[in-house]
């Protein structure tokens, strides 16, 4: 467990930022990325910072807004339990204040007894000056949670019926939901919901890397999903094969094989005013194991040419040292690592990608 003096030392910056915010004097200008950051970007430091008793700049929307701003973030995107934890209109003048934006994460309604709380959840979101939320439908990989042909077209329905529910209620907030790729449904999926459903306020949160887990290039994501974004989670990512498949690890922007000036380019020509913030989960790699049976149970359908384009694409940029494990790390260079991460993002954000 990491102890007060090993947290300090890592997110200072933070803390200075509370206690300003406290005695009432705002925090020091400085230089600004347009680049927002979603919460799961520091996932182990506000589990560190809980571990320590010293979880306040976690605790919620205004406070991790707080910790963005000193970072030189654009943004924020967070689970709007984050915003409820705050007043949602102190932290809709905190980040009007700071020239910051504020998106939210929801879950979509199941049936008609969630709807008055995805309603709530709206309005919360609303009342921080969120435009735009994101949502997914699951948060595992469809070959960890699905073994069926009939599962995945149970899960398809129940998306489906989900969606419905929830569009006259953004209707009504005038809200745009931005549905993420999440590893859970393929980009013609994903896509045919968007056209079926033709509302305006329907869209997409691309995150480039995640169709990789379902054999999809960045690039094949990216062409066909930009012109429904609402919303990008951008990070970059190092590949290596292993016996079942291959894996990929998150790592900061420039540092990985993805082509990030291309990508940024080609979603703001279809979609230029849409947000871009930083999404890279400093963790072990993921593994995709489509060398296996079992991970052919949920992609039944997957088309053979986009499984070679997407092998032929890592083994052509896979690294040749084996990518580290996070979980073997110690505490203190977990949270060193996540928040080396962050910085050099942002400047990479700033100085190559013109945000």
């Amino acid at each position: 467990m990491l102890n007060r003096r090993q947290w300090v030392s890592v997110a200072a910056s933070s803390h200075m930022w509370l206690a300003a915010s406290a005695a009432g004097a705002p925090p020091a200008a400085i230089p600004r990325s347009q680049m927002g950051i979603t919460w799961g970007t520091y996932r182990l430091g506000a589990r560190a910072a809980r571990s320590a008793d010293n979880g306040e700049a976690f605790a919620n929307a205004f406070n991790f807004l707080g910790v963005c701003q000193e970072t030189g973030a654009g943004g924020i995107q967070v689970p709007v339990q984050w915003i409820e934890a705050a007043s949602p209109g102190k932290v809709r003048r905190a980040a009007e204040s700071a020239g910051m934006y504020v998106e939210a994460s929801v879950s979509l309604p199941r049936d008609q007894g969630d709807l008055s709380r995805f309603q709530d959840a709206l309005r919360a979101a609303r009342n921080a000056g969120a435009t735009v939320v994101r949502a997914s439908m699951m948060n595992s990989p469809r070959y960890r949670t699905f073994d069926s042909e009939e599962a995945v077209n149970a899960f398809a329905a129940q998306s489906w019926r989900s969606l419905t529910l929830a569009e006259p209620l953004l209707r009504k907030r005038r809200m745009r939901l931005a549905l993420e790729n999440h590893r859970d449904l393929r980009l013609e999926e994903l896509r045919g919901f968007v056209k079926r459903l033709s509302s305006e306020f329907l869209g997409i949160c691309i995150d480039p890397a995640n169709g990789l887990a379902l054999l999809e290039s960045p690039m094949d994501v990216v062409e066909a999903l930009a012109p429904y974004a609402f919303s990008v989670h951008l990070k970059d990512v190092a590949v290596e094969e292993y016996e079942h498949g291959y894996r990929i690890a998150e790592v900061a922007l420039g540092e990985g094989i993805l082509d990030l000036p291309k990508i940024v380019q080609f979603v703001r020509q279809a979609r230029p005013a849409v947000t871009f913030s930083l999404d890279v989960i400093a963790g072990d790699p993921t593994e995709v194991p489509f060398l296996t049976d079992g991970y052919w149970m949920s992609l039944p359908k997957l088309p053979g040419w986009r499984v070679g384009r997407t092998l032929g694409w890592v083994r052509q940029n896979q690294r040749e040292e084996a990518l580290p494990l996070v979980s073997e790390m110690d505490a203190e260079q977990q949270l060193r690592l996540e928040d080396e991460n962050v910085r050099t993002s942002l400047a990479y954000a700033v100085g190559t990608l013109g945000f």
